[in-house]
């Protein structure tokens, strides 16, 4: 056997358990590495414990303190200095992203006004945060399904600028443009949709809602909104 070749899956195995907070398994797995391969540069306990403060740290993050993540990261930079991190830029991007993470998920659950609060956070967390299209789309699809269209609708156009050939996301405009009375945009973009798609019953359904827009008629009743709230889920 080469013993060389055996060092790396052993290293593995000691970063998974460190990462798990098993720190003494991970000193002993790194140990063992050395002994397969003696010119493996790496201190076992410096390892495990860089590697299981650093994993702290985005856990510490993720939950909102962000002094907390600082700290471990400082931390593990200090066990190991070819870490390359910037401890404050780390934490505050990993928080800033679970908060989008979290307002999206108040988003689907009706809690608008948190949802919104905690996107505007993130990005103060963090300017050069890249919310993604899908992220400010669900903003803007279930805000309007739950009663906040106007309140979304810059998330809407902030979706449809990333992506704005995504027929999924001009639907989600198209109905916040609906329920605040921009019934022209509202019919383009739900027109796209038609145009596109070859799902039959979501065409007919939104050529039923543009028949009914045309007709100046409101297609959006609470109990088609309930129903495509079930059926977002």
């Amino acid at each position: 056997m080469d013993k060389v070749a055996v060092a790396p899956g052993l290293v593995k195995q000691g970063e998974k358990l460190a990462k798990e907070g098993d720190i003494d398994g991970a000193i002993a797995k790194f140990k063992e590495a050395k002994e397969w391969n003696p010119e493996l540069e790496l201190d076992p306990e410096k390892k495990a414990n860089a590697i299981a403060l650093f994993t702290k740290g985005e856990k510490l993050a993720g939950e909102g303190d962000i002094e907390g993540s600082i700290a471990q990261f400082q931390e593990a930079k200090e066990l190991n200095p070819n870490l390359e991190l910037d401890p404050e830029t780390k934490a505050k991007r990993l928080a800033a992203a679970a908060k989008v993470n979290k307002g999206e998920q108040l988003a689907r659950k009706g809690q608008l006004t948190k949802s919104l609060s905690l996107y505007k956070e993130a990005q103060q967390l963090d300017p050069n945060l890249e919310i993604d299209a899908n992220s400010w789309n669900a903003l803007c699809w279930f805000g309007s399904l739950h009663g906040y269209a106007a309140k979304v609708m810059d998330a809407c156009e902030k979706a449809v600028a990333k992506e704005p050939e995504h027929v999924g996301i001009l639907d989600s405009r198209g109905l916040a443009r609906a329920l605040t009375g921009d019934t022209a945009g509202a019919i383009s973009d739900f027109q796209a949709f038609v145009d596109s798609t070859s799902h039959d019953e979501w065409k007919a359904k939104r050529q039923k809602w543009i028949d009914e827009l045309r007709a100046g008629k409101n297609p959006f009743t609470e109990e088609v909104l309930e129903g495509l709230l079930e059926e977002s889920w």
